[in-house]
């Protein structure tokens, strides 16, 4: 039910960071951002090859009215860089995406459909 009035109210509990440093732990961003709310979840999305922090990540806290707060900042000192907050959208699905010019899309790559003449 809790989740249901913040998407009915159009309100969120996620943030996203960007600008996060290479090398910022998710401890870090809890620590820094502890004061605003209580912190269901931190999300640092790493390099697969270098295993670094890909400079965004994500916050969510418990309810919607301390990433209000957060978002209020538009800019958040972590780690001496500065940190750029946003709400975070919801990732689209392209998949589930309408239209006709999809081009390629389901095919082998290479593949853009017709005859092939």
């Amino acid at each position: 039910k809790q989740w249901y009035q913040r998407r009915v109210r159009g309100l969120s509990n996620k943030v996203f960071l960007g600008g996060l440093p290479g090398d910022i732990l998710a401890d870090e961003v809890k620590e820094a951002f502890k004061e605003y709310g209580k912190i269901e979840n931190v999300e640092i999305l790493y390099d697969k090859e270098t295993k670094k922090c890909r400079g965004f990540g994500f916050i969510t806290f418990d309810t919607p009215e301390p990433a209000e707060k957060v978002l209020a900042l538009q800019h958040f000192s972590i780690a001496g860089k500065l940190v750029e907050v946003k709400s975070a959208n919801p990732k689209v699905d392209r998949n589930k995406m309408g239209g006709s010019n999809g081009g390629g899309h389901g095919g082998p790559p290479g593949h853009m459909g017709g005859s092939g003449q």
